[in-house]
């Protein structure tokens, strides 16, 4: 993500933050967009899992996206997960993406995702329902602005290790994507 796309994300942050509300925020260096979760992955996996993942990528040319709405899963009245979208044209490319990395991923082992991935980044998580209704009053106001079109260039495999701070993420692989056609 560029600088400015984490500003604009750590901006909305911030007008969430004073509320009253039991919300883990994810660090702005940790914001990402997430095409496939492996969960535990035995080590002797990896290179594996990069070999699939190179396979697949080659045919993709770099992608130019832009976050478009603030909105909360698995919906608004009970919210649990605080997101930023992805424009409809840089979501179904990611989706085609995704999906022929999925199947790549699937021959070596990895299970398909029982329901469609909808791109998007994760900015909060909500751990209780205290003051839930201030969150959901705040969610409704118009608190987003697009930072503007970004270019996607690489995909990374990034290994995520779970800390008492929150979870640190270590790169193990990135493959760049050909330039836009």
């Amino acid at each position: 993500m560029t600088q400015n796309v984490r500003d604009e994300i750590r901006n909305i942050q911030r007008h969430l933050l004073p509320l009253p509300c039991d919300v883990k925020w994810v660090q702005t260096e940790n914001i990402h967009l997430t095409l496939k979760f492996l969960g535990d992955v035995p080590i002797d996996k990896n290179e594996a899992i990069i070999k699939a993942m190179a396979e697949c990528l080659q045919n993709f040319s770099a992608l130019d996206i832009e976050l478009t709405q603030l909105g909360a899963y698995p919906d608004s009245r009970q919210p649990r997960v605080i997101w930023i979208g992805i424009d409809p044209s840089a979501s179904k490319k990611i989706k085609e993406i995704t999906g022929q990395l999925e199947d790549k991923l699937c021959q070596i082992g990895f299970p398909k995702e029982e329901r469609e991935i909808d791109p998007h980044v994760t900015i909060g998580r909500i751990k209780s329902e205290k003051n839930l209704s201030l969150l959901r009053d705040a969610l409704q106001k118009k608190i987003f602005s697009s930072p503007g079109i970004q270019q996607i260039n690489s995909v990374t495999l990034f290994k995520s290790t779970l800390t008492s701070l929150g979870p640190h993420y270590e790169g193990i692989f990135t493959h760049l994507l050909k330039e836009s056609d």
